[in-house]
């Protein structure tokens, strides 16, 4: 009887032993695999630095252009007040003009609501346009 309960035991130690083995190897593997991927994908030429570099070569030729989105800012009125405003989107019309879209103004004077509002002159003319609503505070 004791004899079996020995061999039982060093049966379960080759087992644990085996399970190791398995998991060891299967660990270098992981590793080996992992360390392959990194060096072919760091060797690689990337595409981004190409492209940076054709920007670069032809810098006269191409005209960027700027979209913000959820822009806000703020201006002041002739009376000191300001005007808070957000929207959707914004971009520039030309070097003087920007155009933003689904604006909300909102001031101690009341809020406004438009499709569209079109900053012109530095700052001291605001068009808004495209079903403007305007509610005054009392």
């Amino acid at each position: 009887m004791r004899e079996i309960e020995i061999q039982v035991i060093l049966n379960s130690f080759k087992n644990h032993f085996r399970v190791q083995k398995i998991l060891t190897f299967f660990c270098y593997f992981l590793i080996i695999l992992s360390l392959s991927f990194y060096f072919s994908n760091f060797f690689k030429k990337k595409k981004t630095i190409r492209i940076v570099n054709q920007l670069s070569d032809k810098q006269k030729n191409i005209i960027a252009e700027k979209i913000m989105i959820n822009p806000r800012i703020t201006i002041k009125h002739d009376d000191g007040k300001t005007y808070s405003i957000k929207a959707k989107k914004a971009f520039h019309l030309n070097e003087e003009e920007v155009a933003m879209q689904e604006v909300f103004a909102n001031s101690e004077i009341g809020t406004i609501s438009a499709g569209e509002l079109q900053i012109k002159d530095e700052g001291n003319h605001l068009v808004f346009s495209k079903n403007p609503v305007l509610i005054l505070n009392k």
